[in-house]
């Protein structure tokens, strides 16, 4: 019986011990300076043609190797910025521990993807902590669509 009773705690002990790996774990600590910045390496401000197709590639970081929790990256009408024709990552919450986050995407500049010639565009590129708006930084880059 007092082996039955060792053995139990020791079962027991281990499932508390372990946890699923459907828990997440998050590293935020609010009092953390994490500094981020959004660098948009691709595409240029250069005129672009209707049906070209153009290469998307987002940078963001933690200058003090914090976690990057949240990123998007939108492309919008500059005339009216509600009608958003590109939006990625689906799921924003990217929980890069390692302080650096990456995008690379192509895009076809097409009527059937939203985009239309003679039109100006915006490339925004988002990063913020754990909670919205928390140390959210935003860079923004134009181009023409000819």
């Amino acid at each position: 019986m007092k082996n039955y009773l060792l053995c139990l705690l020791v079962v027991s002990s281990l499932f508390t011990a372990c946890k699923s790996d459907d828990e997440e774990t998050h590293d935020h600590d609010p009092d953390a300076s994490v500094d981020y910045s959004a660098t948009i390496m691709s595409p240029d401000t250069e005129n672009k043609q209707l049906d070209e197709e153009i290469h998307i590639h987002a940078v963001w970081e933690s200058k003090t190797k914090q976690t990057v929790h949240h990123v998007k990256v939108r492309i919008y009408n500059k005339a009216d910025n509600t009608t958003v024709v590109y939006e990625k990552p689906e799921e924003a919450h990217v929980h890069e521990k390692e302080g650096k986050y990456e995008l690379h995407d192509d895009v076809k500049l097409s009527e059937e993807n939203g985009f239309s010639s003679n039109s100006d565009w915006v490339i925004e590129a988002k990063a913020w902590g754990h909670e919205k708006g928390e140390n959210e930084v935003v860079k923004i880059m134009e181009f023409h669509i000819d």
